[in-house]
């Protein structure tokens, strides 16, 4: 079995990614920004060249999600969005370059790298005009990962992933809409819609995500971009009203909705072109929105009604 190392493996994709492999039987070592008291973890801050150099060797290939701020976070704060996360993204790029790894998956967007266009869904091929500075930032990443594997023949595979969903995923963060809207309906929040039917999005399973990076990394092209979506668009009216539907089977009642401007940020409308990935690793997503939604609703009508989750702290 394979020895992977996975950046920000305890996030909400990580966690996917790192479960996924363990069952197949591999050895997955986790590097993420906070002190935890875990077996095979890492704190990326306390890590020094040496230190990595011994974790690092035998690593048959790296993931690496690590990122800090979100499309709205970046957007708030433009400079802290790029202090937080370029410096530390050149930084691992220029220690990966320094060991024998045989892959890196950098995990960038697929959700605000091309910014609006007509090409829908959007292929890899397609222009990237990023509307915010999380775009931005990505795609500066993808271009600082471009440039070490042309010149120091760094193995890097870039992903661009939908709007990933699903069990795990907290509410009220500033992205993941289906989680936000679940619990504005169990709690009885206003939601906010901005746009008139809001914006369309290619929603995918984390689980769907999760296989696309780890087939990306098992099996993608060095120096290839690959997209993972659903190729299917759906606005977040739709996915309102269809949560909508589930609560009021289970005596809830849908809250206000208040309608908004698009917020300058805000891309109109982004549907994935995934066959790239499914041509070069037969990767495909296998969970549709709807079962991902009606899955998503009834982990959440448990924990709510079981108080599991202190709701008090979202706020």
């Amino acid at each position: 079995m394979a020895k992977y190392c996975v950046f920000g493996g305890l996030g909400f994709i990580g966690k996917y990614i790192v479960n996924q492999l363990r069952s197949e039987g591999h050895q997955v070592i986790v590097i993420g920004m906070k002190m935890r008291n875990l077996e095979d973890y890492y704190d990326w801050n306390g890590l020094t060249y040496l230190k990595l150099e011994q974790i690092m060797e035998g690593v048959n290939g790296v993931v690496n999600l690590a990122y800090a701020s979100t499309p709205k976070t970046s957007f708030d704060d433009p400079i802290t969005d790029i202090k937080d996360n370029l410096p530390s993204i050149v930084n691992f790029l220029e220690w990966m370059s320094l060991f024998s790894v045989k892959r890196i998956v950098m995990v960038s967007t697929g959700g605000a790298i091309y910014g609006n266009t007509n090409e829908n869904p959007i292929s890899e091929a397609a222009a990237t005009n990023p509307i915010s500075p999380y775009g931005i930032t990505k795609l500066a990443v993808e271009k600082y990962s471009s440039m070490y594997c042309t010149h120091k023949k760094l193995p890097v595979i870039t992903v661009r992933p939908g709007n990933a969903y699903g069990v795990g995923q907290s509410p009220f963060l500033g992205q993941g809409f289906i989680a936000t809207a679940t619990y504005s309906v169990l709690d009885q929040r206003e939601m906010k819609i901005f746009g008139k039917n809001g914006t369309v999005r290619d929603y995918i399973h984390v689980k769907d995500v999760a296989n696309g990076i780890i087939a990306a990394l098992k099996k993608g092209k060095i120096g290839e971009t690959y997209n993972i979506g659903t190729g299917r668009g759906a606005s977040t009216k739709f996915v309102f009203d269809y949560i909508s539907k589930l609560a009021r089977k289970n005596g809830f009642f849908s809250p206000k909705v208040q309608i908004e401007k698009l917020r300058p940020f805000d891309v109109r409308k982004n549907i994935l072109d995934s066959s790239k990935l499914k041509k070069d690793t037969g990767w495909y997503p296998q969970v549709s929105l709807e079962e991902g939604i009606e899955e998503y609703w009834n982990h959440s009508l448990e924990a709510f009604k079981s108080k599991a989750i202190e709701r008090v702290l979202w706020a």
